[in-house]
């Protein structure tokens, strides 16, 4: 499972090749690309905060 995206802004960050956290308006949203389904799953993970993001995607992402 990999991102399609290859260029990266400031305000995105890939976590473990198959994820992407980024930041829309003032919260961090995440992203990962279903292989299976050919398709984005997408949520909030409700933060303001860049690192407290990173925690959160990196422990959903298990």
């Amino acid at each position: 499972m990999s991102l399609k995206k290859n260029v990266f802004s400031d305000d995105e960050i890939e976590i473990y090749d198959g994820a992407l956290i980024y930041k829309r308006g003032e919260y961090w949203q995440m992203r990962m690309w279903l292989e299976k389904e050919k398709k984005y799953a997408r949520f909030s993970l409700k933060t303001r905060n860049r690192d407290t993001a990173e925690d959160k995607a990196k422990k959903f992402f298990h």
